[in-house]
């Protein structure tokens, strides 16, 4: 390959260089103008395609003789010092990089490190349990007058429980009260006894804002006999209807007290646990039906 100057190199004649040798010319330039030195003269003049005329070269034959060790020697020496100096011009930026970096990092931890600590969350101290209101009127003048009976509050209704001998005194007790609506009356089968809920309300929403509930026990034996309601709420004839087909429950005191949905000669009462359909009496109903 053609000797050159690393810092007079023409531009064509860089391009033809393998990456190697311009990487070599790159950094010598690189050298030079970080020393602040000024290109060297040339030692030929170069052509537009990058080679030496022959006219200019006959002078100075003599002259390269006498001085080809040297010309060699200046670009690797150049090329040396601009390695030198592109390492101590790189060291710097590293440096300074580095510096950047390890001040970034606490700039960005210092506020995290400089925040106070939160404050621990107040313990929360149990939820106190409401206290329950005291007893009605209403319920104080039942369990006043009704020994045995007994009285909670379920859901927020007043629930009180009777002996069944003394379910109509309590009636009439809570009639007098405000309350003149029965609801309903529901029955319940607990397998060891029978038991009968009446669902009380006022008409009167503002004199008695109160629900209250009257139970009584029955026992499961046979049918049980308890007083009916009629007299005190006429609604209940339907519901001690129902009652007496569905559960077996004479109310003793009812002015129509008879089946309502099952026929006379229905045997058993459905709505009891123990009830078992008697499919015999059912298919011949329907053939009786069917043949009608």
């Amino acid at each position: 390959m053609a000797e050159y100057d690393p810092l007079t190199i023409s531009d064509e004649d860089l391009k033809a260089l393998p990456p190697a040798e311009r990487a070599k010319v790159y950094k010598a330039r690189a050298a030079a103008r970080a020393g602040g030195g000024a290109a060297a003269p040339a030692s030929a003049a170069t052509t537009a395609g990058g080679t030496t005329s022959q006219a200019d070269n006959a002078p100075a034959a003599a002259p390269a003789a006498s001085s080809s060790s040297t010309s060699v020697s200046p670009p690797a020496a150049t090329t040396a010092a601009a390695e030198s100096t592109t390492a101590r011009s790189e060291s710097p930026p590293t440096a300074a990089t580095a510096a950047a970096a390890s001040g970034a990092a606490p700039s960005e931890s210092s506020p995290a490190a400089s925040a106070p600590p939160k404050p621990a969350a107040p313990a929360t101290a149990a939820p106190q349990e409401p206290e329950k209101p005291s007893e009605p009127p209403f319920v104080q003048h039942v369990l006043q007058a009704i020994d045995g009976s007994s009285f909670q509050w379920r859901h927020g209704y007043a629930e009180i429980k009777v002996p069944r001998e003394r379910l109509l005194d309590a009636a009439t007790r809570l009639k007098t009260d405000g309350f003149d609506y029965l609801s309903f009356i529901t029955e319940v089968d607990w397998r060891e006894h029978l038991e009968l809920i009446y669902h009380l309300f006022a008409y009167d929403y503002r004199s008695q804002p109160l629900g209250a509930i009257l139970r009584c026990e029955l026992p499961r034996d046979g049918m049980p006999e308890v007083a009916s309601l009629t007299s005190v709420w006429p609604g209940a004839e339907f519901m001690e209807r129902e009652a007496f087909e569905m559960m077996g429950i004479t109310f003793l005191g009812h002015p129509d007290l008879r089946r309502i949905l099952l026929p006379d000669d229905f045997v058993g009462f459905p709505m009891r646990r123990d009830f078992e359909t008697d499919w015999d009496y059912i298919t011949v109903k329907q053939l009786v039906h069917e043949s009608d």
